[in-house]
C-alpha cells in the first residue's frame, strides 16, 4: 500500500520502518460514517502489509465518531507481526496437526522452525516425511492438518465358537430313470434331502481361544496397550453334549438329534421344529420328534421315530411315526397316517370319495387310541379305541371299541360303511334319514375276521381259476393237435400252481380260524336311534332295521341278537 492514504476525514500511514501502521483523522467538509469492518476491507483493498488490530482499529472507530469537528488525533491500529507455528495434540495422543498463520512483514516459519516445535512436543513417532512438511511450510497459512499418526493397539479377539459339522450341500431333486429308456427322466422335487442329524458321539463344535492382540504407539512414541481378548467359557448341554475327551475345547453329541450351533457352545436338540413341509424341505425322516408350525402339504412324505405335532393342516401326504401324533388342524384328502402310538386330530379328517389309482387310499393306521373331531370318507384302524367327537361318515372303522358322540352332540351319528368293534360301539345315532347303508359288527375280532374273508376271497378266485383251466383242458382234450398238445402241458403246469396256491390259502384260513374266538358280552349301544339301513352283526348273527327304532342296546342272547331300551 501507500505510505500515506487520506480518506474523507481520516486516513492511514505506514511508519518509516514500515513496521507500524496509525490511522488519523483530517479536517473534512463531508465526513462519513465508519465502521471497523469498513476499515478493515479498506486496508485489505490497499493490500496492508503489517496485521491490523481489530482492538485498537475498534477503539479508533470509537474516538473517530465521538471526536469534535476540528480535533484531530492519531493512533497506532497495526504492527509487524512474525509467523506462528503451533502443533495440537488430540486427547489420546494419537494424532498431531499443525497450524500455520502467516507472518505481516515479519519473520517467515521455516522447516526447522516447524522440527523445532515437533521436537519440543515430544513428537517423534509417525510423522510425515519431510518433502510434506515443506509443501505445508511453502503455504504459510495452515489449519489443522495432521502431520504424525500412531500406530492404533490392535485388540485382542474373544474365543468364539465355530461349527464342526458338515456343510449341508443344496439340495438337488432325485431323478429317477424312465422304464422306458427313452430319456424321459422323472424328477421328483419331493425328495430333497434328509434334515441334517447327528448321532452320539458326532462332533458338533470348536472353542477357538482368544488372542492377545497387538500394543500400538503414540506421536510420543509411547506404547499404548491393546486389549486383550477374553477366554470365554465353552457351553456344555449336560442333556445332549459333552467334551471331547480328546480336545477339551470340542463338543460331541450324546444323543442323536438334530444340532443346533450357539455362541457359546452348541446342543442337539431330540425335536426338530419345521415352519411347514413342503417342496421347500423335501419329504422329511428324522431319528426324534417332529413339530411343524404349520401344514403339511400335498404330497409330502414324514416319519419320525418319536412322536409329531402338526399345529396346521395334513394335505394330501403320509405321516408315520413310531411315537404318538397330535393334528390341531385336519387331515385332509388322500392322507396316510401309520402310528405306533395314539392319534389325535382336533379338528377332524375328510377324505376324498373317490381316489385315482395312483394316490393314496385315505386311511389312519394306529396302536393305541384314535381320537377324531369328525371323520368322513376315511379307513380308521386302531388296536385300542375310536373315539369320534361329531359323526363318522362313509367310513370303515376298526377297533376294540368305537364310540361316537360326546354328551353335547346327542344327534352324532355313525352313517354308512362300517364300522367294526371287537367289544362295543356305542353312538347316538346310527345311519341317516335317507337310510344309507351302515353296517355295526361286534363280538368277534374284526382283524381275523377280515383275514378270513380276504381268504375267503382269494380260496373263491383261485376256484374261479381253476375251473377256467379244466375246462379249457377238457376242449384241448377232445381236438387232439401237435400244438394243443404243448398248450395241454402249459395250462398242467397253471393247474398244478393253482392248487398249491389253494392248499397255501386253505392252511392261512384254518389257522384264522383257529385264532377266531367269541367275544364275552359284546354290545352295539344307541342312544337316540337307528335309521333304515343299518344292519346289525353281533358274532355271526345279523339283524336290519325294518323301520327306525329309537334307544336300543343290541347284545348277543343263545345264538341270536336280542334288543333291550337303553338308558342313559
Amino acid at each position: 500500500m501507500e505510505d500515506v492514504i487520506i480518506k474523507n476525514g481520516f486516513g492511514f500511514k505506514l511508519s518509516e520502518d514500515k513496521q507500524k501502521l496509525f490511522a488519523f483523522t483530517v479536517p473534512s467538509a463531508t465526513p462519513i460514517d465508519i465502521s471497523p469492518s469498513m476499515l478493515k476491507e479498506q486496508l485489505k483493498y490497499e493490500k496492508c502489509p503489517l496485521y491490523v488490530d481489530d482492538f485498537l482499529l475498534a477503539e479508533f472507530v470509537s474516538r473517530f465518531q465521538a471526536k469534535k469537528a476540528d480535533e484531530e488525533f492519531e493512533l497506532e491500529v497495526g504492527y509487524a507481526k512474525d509467523a506462528v507455528c503451533e502443533i495440537h495434540l488430540n486427547k489420546d495422543k494419537m494424532k498431531a496437526s499443525l497450524w500455520l498463520i502467516p507472518s505481516f512483514n515479519g519473520q517467515k516459519i521455516t522447516l526447522q522452525d516447524v522440527k523445532n516445535e515437533l521436537a519440543q512436543q515430544g513428537v517423534t513417532f509417525g510423522l510425515v516425511s519431510d518433502d510434506v512438511l515443506s509443501e505445508l511450510v511453502n503455504r504459510e497459512e495452515v489449519d489443522n492438518v495432521v502431520i504424525a499418526e500412531g500406530a492404533e493397539p490392535v485388540n485382542g479377539v474373544d474365543s468364539y465358537i465355530v461349527s464342526l459339522l458338515p456343510e449341508a450341500a443344496d439340495k438337488v431333486p432325485v431323478i429317477h430313470k424312465s422304464e422306458k429308456n427313452d430319456d424321459n427322466d422323472v424328477v421328483n422335487y419331493r425328495e430333497l434331502g434328509d434334515i441334517l442329524v447327528v448321532q452320539e458321539g458326532d462332533l458338533l463344535a470348536e472353542k477357538l481361544p482368544a488372542t492377545k492382540g497387538l500394543s500400538g504407539t503414540n506421536v510420543l512414541g509411547e506404547s499404548v496397550a491393546q486389549k486383550e481378548g477374553q477366554n470365554l467359557p465353552l457351553s456344555v448341554d449336560s442333556k445332549s453334549t459333552r467334551l471331547n475327551p480328546e480336545n477339551k475345547n470340542q463338543l460331541i453329541s450324546s444323543i442323536t438329534g438334530q444340532p443346533v450351533i450357539t455362541e457359546s457352545g452348541a446342543y442337539v436338540s431330540p425335536i426338530l421344529h419345521l415352519d411347514s413341509i413342503d417342496l421347500s424341505t423335501g419329504n422329511v425322516r428324522f431319528d426324534g420328534s417332529i413339530v411343524v408350525a404349520k401344514n403339511v402339504e400335498t404330497g409330502m412324505s414324514v416319519f419320525a421315530s418319536k412322536d409329531i405335532v402338526i399345529e396346521g393342516d395334513i394335505i394330501n401326504s403320509k405321516i408315520e411315526c413310531l411315537g404318538d401324533l397330535f393334528v390341531k388342524g385336519n387331515v385332509i384328502g388322500n392322507s396316510q397316517l401309520m402310528v405306533n402310538g395314539k392319534v389325535q386330530v382336533k379338528n377332524g379328517a375328510q377324505g376324498c370319495q373317490e381316489t385315482a389309482p395312483l394316490l393314496l387310499t385315505p386311511r389312519i393306521v394306529a396302536l393305541s387310541n384314535v381320537i377324531l373331531g369328525f371323520v368322513e370318507n376315511f379307513i380308521v384302524e386302531s388296536d385300542s379305541n375310536i373315539v369320534v367327537e361329531q359323526y363318522a361318515l362313509n367310513c370303515n372303522l376298526m377297533a376294540e371299541n368305537i364310540e361316537v358322540g360326546t354328551k353335547s352332540r346327542k344327534a352324532s351319528s355313525i352313517a354308512g360303511g362300517i364300522a367294526w368293534a371287537t367289544n362295543l360301539v356305542k353312538a347316538p345315532v346310527l345311519g341317516n334319514s335317507s337310510a344309507l347303508p351302515t353296517k355295526i359288527c361286534v363280538g368277534l375280532n374284526p382283524r381275523i375276521q377280515l383275514a378270513i374273508e380276504e381268504t375267503e376271497t382269494l380260496l373263491e378266485r383261485n376256484k374261479k381259476k381253476q375251473d377256467n383251466v379244466r375246462n379249457t383242458l377238457t376242449y384241448l382234450e377232445q381236438h387232439e393237435t401237435p400244438s394243443n398238445a404243448k398248450k395241454k402241458m402249459q395250462l398242467n403246469f397253471i393247474l398244478s400252481e393253482l392248487e398249491s396256491e389253494a392248499n397255501v390259502y386253505n392252511l392261512e384260513l384254518k389257522s384264522y380260524k383257529s385264532e377266531m374266538t367269541f367275544i364275552e358280552n359284546p354290545k352295539i349301544i344307541v342312544g337316540q336311534k337307528v335309521n333304515l339301513g343299518t344292519t346289525i352283526q353281533i358274532r355271526k348273527s345279523f339283524w336290519k332295521a325294518q323301520e327306525p327304532l329309537a334307544k336300543v342296546t343290541f347284545f348277543p342272547e343263545k345264538g341270536s341278537i336280542k334288543l333291550i331300551k337303553y338308558k342313559s
